[in-house]
């Protein structure tokens, strides 16, 4: 915007203004007048551009975009903790009770809710995701007559803090909507304002006249908890009472329960809602590889699961055709890997071609199979 108010360009017209018989060459007191001057005006140009981009919403970042998305009421997405079943012998420990895993490596807060005890990660973001069902918990002070302690499954994963590129795009979506009058980027919307969904997929009248159903992910492309579903279904549309949906054609057939569409939400009166979470549709790789002489197997195959589920992640939160896995896209993330001489033999589910999904799926990496050729 202002990329001519360039030092030099600001001194020259400064000394231009000087009268002729002015000596204003390089180290005279003209010169060295307007230099400094220069210098600091040619930095304000640099603060004013600054503060343009970071007003555009291509351009901001961090908090400067958190303002923007403000302005059009739209919130970045926190990192939340993880939560896991808590099991126990002997004396029940008191809530607030502080655990660790057996790695020492993060610790968890005794708490409760409608189901019983959880254990709540004090730290947030994935990372918190990893006790396996079983491990051990260990309290950090001694608990007379616990005999055991143990993590249960993981009952609502954490998330990471929404990305800038991930507000950026939700921010898009809430200026191109329109998002009003109940349509379907309302929708859209509402959904994907409740913490733990990164992307909803809506289906109108999938019941009938009315009726809405909404397909939700989770931030990391995955199905979310059910917490996260309840969580929605009551903000939009609470089955208090139920809407039982029949089959038009066989009456006497159940094809959903939705919600009331007593207006008890954000939903309009009238209107029929349903969440439900994205089921996961497995994909399976196996290739051959030649291996580089510094790179292990094991190495390998990290780098393609990484590499494959972020492609996968990217399909379900980004792309508008997200229900076709490309083999030849597979293929290609696989080779800029270069982490291998060679690779051949690659199949996705068995097969060397693409996978078509149903809408209410969501590709979900099984397995790597990677074998060594000689």
């Amino acid at each position: 915007m202002f990329e001519d108010r360039t030092y030099e360009n600001i001194r020259d017209e400064m000394l231009a203004e000087f009268p002729s018989d002015i000596d204003t060459r390089e180290g005279s007191i003209a010169y060295d007048a307007v230099a400094g001057v220069a210098a600091k005006v040619a930095m304000l140009y640099i603060d004013i551009s600054n503060c343009y981009e970071l007003t555009n919403l291509e351009k901001s970042s961090g908090e400067y975009l958190d303002r923007f998305a403000s302005e059009h009421g739209v919130t970045r997405i926190k990192a939340t903790n993880a939560r896991y079943r808590f099991i126990y012998e002997g004396t029940k420990p008191e809530l607030g009770t502080s655990f660790y895993d057996a790695n020492g490596d993060n610790y968890y807060t005794l708490n409760e809710d409608d189901e019983g005890l959880i254990l709540v990660s004090d730290l947030t973001g994935t990372t918190q995701n990893v006790v396996v069902t079983g491990t051990d918990a260990i309290p950090v002070d001694n608990i007379e007559g616990l005999i055991h302690a143990e993590f249960g499954e993981l009952i609502v994963p954490a998330i990471n803090k929404e990305t800038d590129d991930s507000l950026r795009s939700r921010i898009r979506d809430k200026i191109s909507g329109p998002a009003e009058n109940g349509n379907r980027s309302q929708y859209q919307s509402w959904c994907e304002e409740v913490e733990g969904v990164g992307r909803a997929l809506i289906f109108p009248l999938f019941y009938g006249p009315n009726t809405v159903k909404a397909v939700l992910i989770s931030p990391d492309g995955l199905p979310p908890a059910k917490s996260v579903i309840d969580n929605v279904q009551t903000y939009i549309d609470p089955i208090k009472p139920a809407y039982i949906a029949h089959d038009p054609d066989k009456p006497t057939i159940v094809i959903g329960t939705l919600g009331s569409g007593y207006g008890d939400g954000v939903a309009p009166i009238g209107a029929h809602f349903l969440a439900v979470a994205a089921k996961k549709y497995d994909i399976n790789i196996q290739l051959s590889v030649e291996l580089k002489t510094d790179i292990n197997i094991d190495d390998v195959k990290n780098k393609i699961t990484q590499a494959i589920t972020a492609y996968f992640k990217s399909l379900a939160l980004e792309a508008e055709d997200s229900k076709v896995i490309r083999f030849n896209r597979i293929s290609s993330i696989i080779e800029q890997l270069n982490v291998v001489f060679d690779f051949c033999n690659l199949t996705v589910n068995g097969k060397r071609e693409n996978v078509t999904i149903e809408d209410d799926y969501v590709a979900v990496l099984a397995g790597v199979t990677v074998n060594v050729t000689v």
